[in-house]
Order: structure tokens, then sequence, then C-alpha cells
């Protein structure tokens, strides 16, 4: 899936309606990338320059204006023109994070048990936002197997051969017996 990320750079976006979910404060949209990638995001989060500028949960609230508004007609507009420059999958949160030229940042949100982001490639691969925890998961484990290997690595380095033989063939001292134990 990284890979596959890593090919939305300098893509722009294109946000349309998924028409679903009519009630106050959801607003489900299809992103097409320029590339070809669609993606159905449920819950999201527009950050610009360092400031939450709009969410999905902002829809059709008004917040003591005279008028609903309209986040996805704010999301096109917050993204028009712009290209994306990172586009990446938390591990943490299993959130898709797409950095945008001009300071700007989509945040896909994935908080709950059921699909809310789908996401497919060009290729035709798709991935799903509850998938994402086996990536996660495998990641942590990569890192254990990582850090371990690293680890290994370096007491083999510091390892003397000769010397461990030594010391195991040493004259004197006595062979283990049943029952012997380290003292604590």
């Amino acid at each position: 899936m990284h890979q596959a990320l890593d090919k939305l750079n300098n893509a722009t976006v294109k946000v349309s309606d998924n028409n679903a979910y009519p009630e106050n404060g959801a607003a489900s949209v299809i992103i097409e990338f320029s590339e070809g990638t669609m993606l159905r995001a449920d819950y999201w989060r527009v950050i610009k320059d360092r400031k939450q500028l709009l969410s999905s949960f902002d829809h059709q609230q008004k917040y003591g204006l005279s008028n609903p508004i309209d986040a996805k007609a704010g999301l096109q507009s917050a993204l028009h023109d712009l290209n994306v420059v990172e586009a990446r999958l938390d591990h943490e949160t299993g959130d898709l994070i797409f950095q945008f030229t001009n300071d700007c940042k989509l945040q896909i949100l994935n908080f709950t048990g059921y699909e809310i982001w789908e996401i497919t490639f060009p290729d035709g691969s798709q991935e799903y936002s509850n998938d994402c925890r086996e990536y996660i998961d495998n990641a942590e484990k990569l890192v254990s197997i990582q850090t371990a290997e690293t680890f290994f690595a370096e007491r083999r380095a510091r390892g003397d051969v000769e010397q461990a033989l030594a010391f195991l063939s040493r004259k004197g001292g006595e062979a283990p017996r049943a029952g012997d134990v380290l003292a604590e």
C-alpha cells in the first residue's frame, strides 16, 4: 500500500458527493486523484496553516451562522488546484494522511468498527480502513524482528569465538549436576 500511496505524489484531486448519510454532521465523499486512484471517505478533516479548517462533522451544521455549512463543497474548494506532496497511512491510527501544497493537509479518519474509507488504485487493487489494522500489526512485527536482528548482529560483531571456545574447554570446574540453579 505504501508504494501505491507514493504514486499519488503530485496528483490533484476532485471531490464529489458520495450521496450517503444525508444527516447533519455526515459528509461522505468520493475523492478522485488525477492519476486514477479513487477514495471513498466518510470521516475527514482539513488542516490549513496548521489549524483545523473544516471536517465532515461540520456538514450541515449552522454553528450560529445564517446558513448551514456545506463541508463537501468546502473540501473541494480547500483542495482545488493543490498537489499531493505526501500520502501515507498512519500506522498508529489507521488514518490516511494527504499533505498538499500550500500547507494544506487532509486527514481521512479511521475510528470505528466498519469500513469508513476505501481506496481503489488504478491497477484495481483495493484497501479498506479495517484492513489497515493488519498493516499496523505486521509493521509492529517487522520492527520487532529488525530490532532482534540488530541486537544479535551487534553481539555477534563483539563476540570472540576463540575466547568463547577456550572458556568452554578450560580445565577445572565441575560439570553441571541435576538441580543446579543460579543463585538469586
